[in-house]
């Protein structure tokens, strides 16, 4: 019975070898490899390039190795050979960011191209039940929702598709599997669950597919199927590229179960492993493993399905290091030798087996691979008639040197003309019958009429994909980034998504904003054949944390904004129910959905920096402090007290708010009594805020109300809150978006419930109407030096002017008006320096302290005995203007009884108790503060800015000053940096002009400024003949250049220096070298703002050549805080002034506003 096993178990197994001829691919440093299944030779595919090689091995051992063919497929992701249609033999190339499949004959040089239904076909393998050919199975990574395989029936002729897997969680390596007594095709792949597994792909029919998990596998692995074990059994083999040891899976084929063994280590680390197919001569089954490193490889057994047996061992030097050790179907070995420094293959050597071990027979060079430009197409195949079918597609593409004639269907007699030389030109035409490529149904060749003609103004992969732009480019940056595509939207449409195994492809629209390291894809698709393009892939990470990413400003960070369907740069309140996204985050209402938000008795909205409160309380020269509401003990009835009232104004005298004292209930101040004054309306943090009492007012308990508090008035900085950030103790990953999310907003719920930034009252004391009166006369003095003082309406004398608007005996003065707030800014006047100033050297000035302690003191004492006696702020005003305190009251007119005066009565000053020499050695204090007013003044300037490409990491632009100056760069007032894009959407070749502080630490490689106003923007927009806004015109760089957006048009010619803006207007040729007659400055210049009294407008007035005025149209639209400008907003158009000066009128309207900015946007003219 033994005598006869053997040679019956050697004949079976015989029989199961003779099935399998050829074996799957294997990927190598820089190709991968496949065996061909119907001849005895393999393919060579450049991943980059996608090229292919052919080889074939004579029975001699003579080598062939054909031309390189380009498949224009760039970036290999998969490759298999054995689809058969007929007789013929395909190789199979995948490429998932080309987003497409070849099929190319193992005997051939036409590719045939072919798109599965999904996105993104990383590898693709015949795939058949028995007795059916012609499918493959697809597996695609950017499938809607996750991967997806499908099965395409027939793909070289009328593709169908059937089977289709979709929202899978992630696969990889698929790989073909024979079935080796069916000789049915079924797959093998990895599939991403936890812990990951190693599944078969079994197809019932050519519309139904089943599948079988064979157990776990490591992440990461690579597979080699179709190995043959020396029992005869079917393998698959699992390994880590650098790992010594391989996990063995053995198949439910013939007599055996499945089951899985990891391997011993092997004496050097794995970097491929390739299956040796039977038909070999005199070698038995196994594998050849290329080591790590590619110094070294074994040709091996796998015994029993659990560990292998090394027959023969291959060493190679550092110099020739192995791109690969592989097998050739029924010939022997062929070893790919690399470079030293990257094992791209640039040599060969084959090996037979001599019955003992397998030993050199041939070796050579490989030349180079076609470079990546190539040959421009010549002729251009259709799969219809072009110029009268709209929907035609290119299939392919052939270079015939050097010009070729005619046009037609497949089998057309055609002409070709070499190119000799720059005098001979071409020679006579010479005619061609081409092959045609499958798929083709019509060609064109150059000169497809006698006066048409058509030229390829790229290679052949630019010309098959349909043409975008992504931008910025993958990178590392400081700030969130604003994504946007350049392409023709008349003819495309652009799809995108995040690079994750869930997301859904989306239609693109507007720019995307994103701030959280992350991976997104983009594709375009043609919008009449449907045709899809190659999937263009950006990531970015950034420099900042994420938690400090927020484009708009609101308080959510960019990625949580993303994680709840928010445009990160949408702004505070994205579906307009008047309730911030912040709020609705916190609350878990739906910020999207206008109908779901917080009920108004339950809102509790946290401080998102939109303004600032804060508790106030007034305080006489001793502990008496304003007097509070009191209901005296009974129910809301009319003897109760409000409390007394405090008042909040702006510099310009409006009020901000107002409020009762009363007992505060929130912490930290709970028991103490105080005023709550909400500031909600606009202050800018350069800003003071200035609190006032009533005249007279109580103090105590107001149960008695003794009328014993005096006028106070207090100037103060604004308050700047701490962001309710400062408090989330929470700090994202950047790893997890939807965790970092979560615990983003788990840590906002509680700080939101703990934020608390008052920790102190804000005190009234008789102390701070000296502040006051010194602030007062400080910005007078200020306004008096400008040189505009009178155009701004600045009285001569002081006692004309006030800085308390509001203030009822002040009432027929001239208050701060926003013009001379702005002035001052732009003069360097720094208020909140100013004040600081001012108000420490009263805090630390004992006589100017004791001088307000005692005219409060006075005031209250004696003021009911002394009509129109000189309230508190009057008489330090007194002080510091005369040294004396003047009494309004001192003469009074006596009356008879018809009401006819009769003479006068005197009193004495009733100030007369404050001494001389405390009154000068105030005055003295006081002057000595003012004079130190002017140090705090800081350097001003104005610059005009254009935007630039920017080549500084995190920077999406530079911003050149004017005439080709240095680069600019920007800050707050909190030394952060200021971008001026925000909610621009800029165009390159804006111009700004910026006024702000010079004084700020610099910036290496930029002139720094903290930024002050944003004065005027140029920028130019789209005409109807400047699709792109480039102010070139679009069939001027359509001719010039072939598509729109390669040149800026402030780009310099690279030999004349001359921008591209100048040749468009000149009409000079931009591809040569030619200089055209100069041109100036084409964008407007030396803006000023002018006021126009007669109109009560404003003139916006510029410099620009008079010779190219009627080339432009110019707009000006506004915006009253630069979140969005509308318009237009000038009357009528350009005025010219003369001498290349021009002007545009301002509505009036528009002009009156108290802040507004002003946009000039330049287009082409109709």
């Amino acid at each position: 019975m033994k005598a006869n096993f053997l040679p019956m178990a050697l004949t079976a197994l015989l029989s199961l070898s003779s099935r399998l001829p050829a074996a799957p691919a294997t990927e190598l440093p820089h190709e991968w490899f496949v065996p061909h299944e119907t001849r005895n030779g393999f393919s060579l595919v450049e991943s980059e390039s996608g090229q292919v090689r052919h080889f074939t091995v004579a029975a001699n051992g003579s080598v062939t190795v054909s031309a390189p063919v380009r498949t224009d497929l760039a970036n290999l992701s998969g490759l298999a050979s054995g689809y058969r249609a007929g007789t013929t033999e395909y190789l199979v190339l995948s490429s998932k960011t080309s987003n497409g499949l070849r099929l190319l004959p193992v005997t051939g040089s036409s590719p045939l191209s072919i798109q599965s239904s999904d996105r993104g076909p990383k590898s693709a393998v015949p795939l058949h039940p028995p007795a059916t050919t012609s499918s493959l199975l697809v597996h695609a990574t950017y499938a809607d929702n996750g991967h997806s395989v499908e099965m395409i029936n027939t793909p070289h002729a009328t593709p169908t598709f059937g089977a289709h897997f979709g929202n899978l969680l992630g696969l990889s390596q698929l790989q073909g599997l024979r079935h080796p007594d069916t000789n049915a095709r079924w797959a093998v792949a990895t599939y991403a669950s936890i812990p990951p597994q190693l599944i078969e792909f079994i197809p019932l029919s050519t519309t139904n597919l089943t599948s079988n998990s064979l157990g776990n596998v490591r992440p990461d692995s690579k597979l080699t199927t179709e190995v043959r074990g020396t029992d005869g059994r079917t393998c698959t083999l699992a390994y880590l590229p650098g790992s010594p040891t391989v996990e063995i899976f053995t198949h439910k084929f013939g007599p055996f179960l499945d089951g899985k063994a990891t391997s011993p280590a092997l004496p050097f680390a794995v970097g491929s492993i390739a299956a040796l197919p039977a038909g070999i001569p005199n070698a038995p089954d196994g594998v050849i493993i290329t080591s790590h490193d590619g110094r070294q490889a074994a040709y091996a057994g796998v015994v029993n399905g659990s560990s292998f047996t090394i027959r023969q061992t291959f060493t190679t030097n550092a110099s020739r290091p192995y791109a690969g050790v592989l097998p050739v179907p029924g010939r022997g070995l062929i070893q790919l030798l690399g470079d030293a420094h990257s094992r791209r293959s640039i040599e060969w050597t084959y090996l037979n087996h001599s019955g003992t071990q397998f030993a050199t027979v041939q070796s050579g060079a490989l030349a180079d691979w076609l470079p990546p430009s190539g040959e421009f197409a010549t002729l251009f195949w259709f799969d219809k008639r072009p110029l009268v079918n709209s929907d035609a597609q290119i299939v392919a593409l052939q270079p015939r040197p050097d010009w070729t004639n005619g046009a037609g269907a497949p089998g057309t007699t055609l002409s070709v003309e070499t190119y000799l030389s720059p005098s001979a030109g071409l020679t006579n035409p010479t005619n061609i019958t081409p092959a045609t490529p499958a798929g083709a149904n019509y060609v064109l060749a150059n000169q497809f009429l006698p006066n048409a003609s058509v030229s390829a103004l790229a290679d052949n992969t630019a010309l098959l994909a349909p043409s975008f732009r992504v931008s910025p480019e993958s990178g590392s940056y400081g700030e969130a980034v604003t994504v946007d595509v350049l392409y023709d939207e008349t003819t495309l449409e652009i799809y995108y998504r995040e690079d994750v195994p869930a997301a859904s492809w989306q239609l693109f629209g507007d720019a995307l904003t994103i701030g959280y390291p992350s991976d997104w894809a983009f594709f375009a698709k043609e919008k009449a054949s449907g045709r899809e393009g190659p999937i263009t892939t950006r990531r970015y990470t950034f420099t900042t944390a994420p938690d400090d990413l927020d484009s708009d400003g609101d308080g959510v960070p960019d990625y949580v904004e993303q994680e709840f369907g928010l445009d990160p740069a949408g702004g505070a309140d994205s579906d307009l129910d008047f309730q911030s996204d912040l709020e609705e985050i916190l609350a878990g209402t739906d910020p999207n959905d206008p109908d779901s938000n917080v009920a108004a008795g339950s809102r509790t909205p946290p401080h998102l920096g939109e303004g600032f409160y804060l508790y106030a309380q007034a305080f006489n020269q001793t502990t008496g402090a304003a007097s509070p509401f009191n209901d005296n003990g009974t129910a809301t009835t009319e003897d109760d007290y409000p409390g007394v009232l405090l008042k909040a104004h702006d510099m310009r005298g409006l009020a901000l708010a107002n409020a009762n004292v009363r007992a505060i209930t929130e912490a930290p101040l709970s028991g103490q009594n105080g005023a709550k004054l909400p500031v909600t309306s606009p202050l800018a943090e350069r800003e003071w805020l200035i609190l006032s009492t009533p005249i007279y007012f109580d103090l105590g308990t107001g149960s008695n109300r003794p009328r014993n508090g005096r006028e106070t008035y207090r100037v103060l900085n604004r308050p700047v809150f701490p962001s309710l950030a400062e408090g989330n103790a929470f700090v994202a990953s950047g790893d997890n978006r939807a965790a970092d999310a979560a615990g983003w907003v788990a840590g906002m719920q509680t700080a939101a419930a703990n934020y608390q930034p008052i920790s102190a009252l804000t005190r009234l004391d008789p102390l701070d109407n000296a502040v006051a009166i010194l602030a007062e006369q400080a910005l007078f003095t200020a306004l008096q030096g400008l040189p505009e003082a009178a155009t701004l309406g600045v009285p001569a004398d002081i006692a004309d002017f006030t800085l308390f608007g509001s203030r009822p005996y002040d009432s027929g003065k001239t208050p701060l008006d926003e013009g001379m707030i702005r002035a001052l800014l732009t003069a360097g006047c720094d208020f909140r320096d100013l004040l600081t100033l001012l108000d420490s050297g009263v805090r630390g000035s004992t006589p100017i302290k004791n001088l307000a302690n005692q005219i409060y003191a006075r005031h209250a004492a004696v003021s009911a005995s002394n009509p129109s006696m000189a309230l508190p702020l009057d008489a330090l005003r007194s002080v510091l203007r005369t040294g004396a305190i003047t009494d309004p009251g001192a003469s009074v007119a006596i009356f008879d009884e018809e009401g006819n005066v009769v003479g006068n009565s005197t009193r004495p000053n009733p100030y007369n108790t404050i001494g001389s020499s405390l009154r000068s050695n105030a005055r003295s204090a006081m002057n000595t503060l003012l004079g130190n007013v002017p140090g705090t003044k800081r350097p001003v300037d104005t610059w005009t800015v254009v935007i630039e490409p920017s080549t500084t990491p995190g920077h999406r632009y530079h911003y050149r000053r004017s005439n080709g100056g240095n680069l600019a760069l920007f800050v707050d007032s909190f030394g952060d940096r200021f971008l001026l894009e925000q909610g621009l959407g800029l165009n390159l070749g804006a111009q700004f002009t910026v006024t702000g502080y010079l004084d700020v630490d610099p910036v290496a490689g930029f002139d720094t400024m903290e930024i002050l106003s944003i004065d005027f923007v140029v920028v130019p927009t789209a005409s109807d003949r400047d699709s792109n806004g480039n102010l070139l015109d679009d069939e001027w760089e359509l001719f010039f250049f072939g598509e729109l957006g390669a040149h800026g048009p402030y780009d310099e010619h690279p030999v004349t220096g001359i921008n591209y803006l100048q040749y468009h207007l000149s009409g000079v040729d931009p591809r040569s070298n030619e200089v055209p007659d100069l041109i100036p400055d084409l964008l407007p210049s030396d803006i000023e703002l002018v006021w126009k009294e007669a109109f009560n407008a404003y003139d916006i007035e510029f410099t620009f050549p008079d010779a190219y005025l009627s080339s432009f149209t110019f707009e000006v639209h506004s915006s009253t805080d630069l979140t969005g400008f509308s318009g237009p907003v000038n009357v009528g158009g350009v005025t010219s002034l003369g001498g290349n000066r021009h002007a545009l009128r301002i509505s009036v309207p528009q002009s009156g506003l108290p802040r507004n900015f002003f946009q000039i946007q330049v287009s082409l003219a109709d």
